[in-house]
């Protein structure tokens, strides 16, 4: 049963439209950095995922092609990087280093 806006309030207690899909599989992608990286502020753009390898040193941003299964990985040039946040437009990756007090910028096409 699909739900709706004439659906009563109280058929929504307890449902949510998430709680109605099951996935078929469910499969997990070790990081490159290992048990220690704790991947952190993910990030799907442009068919590929990005995310910051928090608890690796150095602090490494990555991107995941999950049509090749292949990772590159793009570590800081300095300690304490410590990116949180990513995020997007075509062809670029930011994300801000708060330990740092910098931005960084991922170009993934050659500038026009």
């Amino acid at each position: 049963m699909g739900l709706d806006e004439s659906t009563p309030p109280e058929q929504l207690t307890g449902r949510s439209p998430v709680n109605e899909v099951l996935p078929s599989s469910v499969i997990f992608q070790p990081s490159p950095s290992g048990a220690k990286s704790e991947p952190y502020g993910v990030v799907f753009t442009k068919g590929a995922v990005w995310y910051s390898e928090s608890g690796a040193k150095p602090n490494t941003i990555v991107r995941f092609d999950p049509l090749t299964e292949k990772f590159n990985a793009f570590p800081s040039n300095m300690p304490g990087a410590n990116v949180r946040q990513l995020d997007g437009r075509p062809g670029e990756t930011w994300g801000g280093e708060s330990g740092t007090n910098r931005l960084v910028v991922i170009q993934t096409v050659a500038p026009a």
